[in-house]
């Protein structure tokens, strides 16, 4: 014995006689379902379900059975929904762990969601979920301590949640994002994701014994960027981050710093260990290094380009032409422990501190020329 049900389009309907769902297995409400569905003995499928949550549209299709003891399974080899609202609803139906992480990444805009999932769950067994998703994100923006804005592009979410909790891996390929007015671009690596952590980069990475593991990369301010990263995700939020930057435009910083300098040229290294919580910049801790190499920080003043002739090479018009910071980072100030500027004419060693306030306490001494060539008598 075979039965079908067939609910038609909206513009062949009697006004009136739409269907809402509410599904036991995914919270929430949907409204003008279209679509057939076909039984017989236990087992169903679904044809080309459609329905509206809102402004976004959904599209299912599977195959599913129903046992006599009330156990049921649905395959869904098809998932489409198109510019979804993450809202309070779509959190609370999420499974537990990815609930928390939505939560604590504080994430608005809309979300296209496509691929397949399974759910299977009875009487009196709490429902397992599995799933194989594309994530893609439109204009979307993340609201915690991290203040990611103008999000585009993908993530991919291969993962299920089961008696013994959940797991789930995933690899970014996100286009482009802003961050405190900088712009970064093909961020792309791999993440992991359970209920008491998440994990990005090389600690994430699933590879064979003759691979290296993948660290999170993306391009930034003209340079290319490396990262490691830790978050705890519970109320606390605890975040550890390694982060290398390679190559990155001086002139482009100055640019993003608001310095109405156009006369600075050369590359920039960097590497930051950084830890802290969601509670604030007090419990920040980490330590990190600078290097400039093949600069040209501004233009020497004449008089002090006429202490160029006790340098032992042909002097340029730069004043710097390399620098090395040495930092550490201590709740909301920075302790500069070395400072060297290297210049033809003239080179510079200090250490000092600053603070988020801008306030900034420096102590140099010079020497004349190069401190790599320095002449015994001076």
């Amino acid at each position: 014995m075979g039965l079908t049900a067939e609910k038609w389009a909206p513009d062949q309907n009697v006004d009136g006689r739409s269907i809402s769902v509410h599904p036991v297995w995914l919270p929430m409400r949907f409204d003008d379902v279209t679509g057939r569905i076909t039984y017989a003995n236990g087992e169903f499928q679904l044809v080309k379900i459609n329905a509206r949550r809102g402004d976004s549209e959904i599209e299912l299709a599977g195959t599913g059975q129903v046992s006599p003891d009330g156990r049921w399974g649905v395959g869904l080899t098809r998932v489409i929904c198109d510019r979804i609202q993450v809202d309070h609803a779509f959190t609370e139906a999420l499974p537990d762990g990815l609930r928390q992480a939505i939560r604590q990444l504080e994430y608005r805009g809309p979300l296209s969601i496509s691929g397949n999932a399974r759910l299977n769950g009875g009487e009196s067994k709490p429902t397992d979920v599995g799933w194989d998703l594309l994530l893609d994100i439109e204009n979307g923006a993340i609201d915690n301590c991290l203040k990611l804005e103008h999000i585009h592009g993908g993530v991919r979410l291969t993962g299920e949640k089961n008696s013994k909790g959940l797991t789930c891996r995933g690899e970014l390929a996100i286009d482009s994002l802003m961050t405190r007015g900088v712009q970064v671009t093909q961020v792309q690596g791999p993440l992991w994701l359970d209920r008491l952590q998440l994990i990005l980069g090389s600690r994430a990475d699933v590879t064979r014994p003759d691979q290296s593991p993948r660290q999170v990369t993306a391009k930034a301010l003209g340079g290319r960027c490396a990262l490691d990263g830790h978050v705890v995700l519970d109320d606390r939020l605890a975040y550890a981050i390694d982060v290398w930057f390679n190559e990155g435009d001086l002139q482009a910083i100055a640019d993003t710093t608001h310095m109405k300098r156009h006369d600075i040229s050369g590359k920039a290294y960097s590497v930051l260990k950084l830890s802290g919580a969601k509670a604030g910049l007090h419990t920040l801790k980490g330590n990190g290094q600078v290097r400039l190499r093949d600069a040209n920080i501004y233009e020497l003043p004449v008089m002090v380009e006429l202490l160029s002739f006790l340098s032992l090479k042909t002097p340029d018009d730069t004043a710097f032409t390399l620098g090395d910071i040495d930092f550490r980072i201590n709740g909301e100030e920075v302790y500069l422990d070395r400072i060297d500027f290297t210049g033809d004419a003239i080179s510079l060693k200090g250490k000092g501190w600053m603070d988020v306030n801008r306030r900034i306490n420096l102590d140099f001494y010079a020497l004349v020329g190069s401190h790599e060539l320095q002449l015994p008598l001076i």
